[in-house]
């Protein structure tokens, strides 16, 4: 082929048409093998060019599938991660309510025995007052018994005084 596009083969077919008509046939049929092959050439290289962009593009995405497939386990170990404080957080948590129950059954337990221990004081203050009342009037009644029996002793005397005067 010449930079031109035209075949020198063409070239000379033009001068010496007149001449010989079949090899003007010949190097028409030249002319056509060599044009196959050309067009076979530029289909061959424009599949290559295809191959190698496509051969380009599996490289890109097989790196785009290594860094998705990368973040995607760096993504499962943080879940992964996260769940286990998760889970150590609740075991916490429920080992704080638990100790909460036990606490607040204590303190309750306490109080009870605070009231019970409050409700035998009680009890036993009522108890004792009674009988420390009952005694104060006994001792009253004595008293009062003591003081008749003195007035009437008392009176008996002055009575006696009065006689001998």
């Amino acid at each position: 082929d010449d930079n031109d596009g035209h075949d020198d083969d063409d070239d000379d077919d033009n001068e010496s048409t007149s001449s010989n008509a079949a090899q003007s046939h010949h190097t028409n049929d030249s002319t056509r093998y060599l044009l196959k092959q050309a067009q076979r050439r530029v289909h061959r290289q424009s599949i290559y060019e295809e191959v190698k962009t496509l051969r380009s593009q599996v490289k890109h995405h097989e790196r785009t599938s290594e860094l998705a497939s990368r973040q995607t386990n760096e993504l499962q170990s943080k879940v992964t991660s996260l769940e286990h404080e998760l889970s150590q957080a609740y075991e916490s948590i429920q080992c704080y309510k638990g100790r909460e129950a036990r606490m607040n059954d204590e303190r309750a337990e306490r109080e009870r025995d605070f009231m019970n221990q409050l409700n035998d004081a009680c009890s036993s203050m009522e108890s004792t007052e009674r009988t420390l009342m009952e005694e104060i009037m006994k001792r009253d009644m004595k008293i009062i018994e003591l003081q008749n029996l003195w007035n009437e002793e008392e009176a008996r005397r002055m009575k006696i005084v009065r006689e001998r005067r």
